[in-house]
């Protein structure tokens, strides 16, 4: 069975077609030979599709008994994920590969928005890159760890990545904190529990966690790492 990770498809959501209508007949578990006769796909192309996208945590792929109300089985498996973020050149893909059983890349198209036509115009601001790491903790548990650039946070297709996630990462470079602002105000936005880690860097100089804290404006219920 496939079964979409998120159900969040705003309209500004500029995904490709072929995700996005996977995405909806899969809010619920269903059978891929179901959804390939529905759709009028070969399942070759519906069975590479769903790779693609359980890579990039979009939808998950088990067995039937792994889905609540079937006899849970030794096969079950849980799969949880985190979202990496903070500003560029942080440590994202760092902290990623170094943890990370297997990583997976994809691209992402993302439609010019009017708040910033100038940036909308730029090469950078119509597509993003999305790093997957996937680690293995148990035999039946496994983690994503999900980052995308920054400026994909303006744009719907953001919400698609960070759905259901059980938590998020936000790395600060000290020399350039404001860079992570954005990040910060996303994840408090939308209720996401984060932590702060603060990237160490040779020429940054060091601060006490509290001056930190006062200097992001963190509540005192946001760790700092």
């Amino acid at each position: 069975t496939v079964h979409a990770t998120t159900s969040h498809l705003g309209p500004a959501a500029t995904m490709p077609a072929p995700y996005r209508a996977l995405l909806q007949r899969c809010a619920q578990p269903q059978l891929i030979s179901d959804v390939a006769a529905e759709l009028g796909w070969p399942l070759a192309r519906l069975w590479a599709l769903v790779d693609d996208m359980a890579d990039l945590g979009l939808v998950m792929v088990c067995p039937r008994a792994a889905w609540p109300g079937a006899r849970p089985t030794k096969s079950t498996t849980t799969f949880a994920k985190i979202v990496i973020a903070g500003g560029c050149g942080t440590g994202k893909t760092t902290l990623i590969t170094s943890l990370a059983d297997q990583m997976h890349y994809g691209e992402l198209s993302i439609a010019p928005t009017s708040d910033d036509a100038a940036e909308s115009l730029s090469a950078d601001s119509l597509c993003g890159e999305v790093e997957l790491g996937r680690i293995n903790l148990a035999n039946d548990l496994v983690l994503f760890l999900v980052a995308a650039p920054n400026h994909c946070m303006r744009h719907a297709i953001y919400d698609e990545l960070a759905g259901n996630a059980i938590g998020a990462v936000v790395l600060v470079d000290l020399r350039r904190p404001k860079d992570s602002f954005d990040a910060i105000d996303y994840f408090e936005s939308r209720g996401i529990p984060f932590v702060v880690a603060i990237s160490e860097f040779d020429e940054a100089n060091t601060h006490p966690i509290e001056t930190i804290r006062k200097a992001l404006r963190l509540g005192e219920e946001v760790p700092v790492l």
